[in-house]
């Protein structure tokens, strides 16, 4: 497994936007060069997220102990005080190596935690893991599909690679995975192993459960956009 790390987001992150920016609607570009971009981007990021979903940190994220995601979330006060500071500035270390990331991330990522724990009040900390881990592994799968159906390994009657449909789903999935990436990177930022390890003692436990619960969830919601993040058999998602 080849590691994930800041240069590696960045170099990704970088081609997807190069991919997706230069196949616009009104691009000069031929359709097959066009296509050669997209099925790159589409190749990187499928060895990426392989890599990201064999990690470690995946290992020693997992919740030992569950409870109500509610409980875990910090309070206005708490995020503004300390918490969102802190993540900030990890997010400021690794920008240094040139992945892109607003500041505003942070204060979205709480704030989106918060809407999830108010519209699923009984959602549990296990069950947020989980679904963030299946929502990555399926958008693993749709990009490693995209890009092995434009190489010829996958050839279906109904989307040949060469048509404008293949073009405009991998635009679509790229554009997520370019979320995904931030969350990664959020992930490493704040809720690495290593950064939990070193800050447990100084943060608090509770103050490392918000972290990790604040990453999954901003994950989870990174790589489903379209759907809320919700328990199992909660009912419709859609927004």
């Amino acid at each position: 497994m080849t590691s994930v790390n800041a240069e590696r987001i960045a170099a990704v992150q970088a081609h997807i936007v190069e991919a997706v920016t230069r196949t616009s609607a009104s691009s000069t570009l031929a359709e097959r060069e066009q296509s050669r971009l997209l099925a790159q981007s589409c190749a990187e990021a499928c060895d990426l997220l392989k890599d990201w979903l064999a990690d470690p940190w995946w290992d020693r994220t997992r919740p030992s102990t569950d409870g109500l995601i509610k409980e875990s979330i910090p309070s206005h006060k708490e995020f503004a005080e300390f918490l969102g500071p802190m993540l900030k500035s990890s997010l400021a270390r690794v920008g240094q190596y040139g992945v892109s990331i607003p500041e505003s991330l942070v204060d979205d990522a709480r704030e989106k935690v918060a809407a999830t724990a108010r519209r699923f009040p009984r959602m549990r900390r296990r069950q947020l893991f989980e679904e963030a881990r299946i929502r990555v592994s399926s958008l693993q799968q749709e990009v490693c599909e995209l890009a092995a159906q434009i190489a010829g390994t996958i050839r279906p009657a109904a989307a040949p690679p060469s048509d404008a449909d293949w073009r405009r789903r991998a635009r679509k999935a790229l554009g997520k995975v370019s979320g995904v990436l931030l969350a990664v990177a959020l992930a490493m930022a704040g809720a690495s192993p290593d950064t939990v390890a070193r800050n447990a003692a100084a943060w608090g436990h509770a103050a490392v459960q918000a972290v990790e619960v604040i990453t999954v969830h901003y994950l989870a919601d990174s790589a489903q956009p379209s759907a809320h993040v919700a328990p199992a058999r909660a009912g419709p998602r859609l927004r």
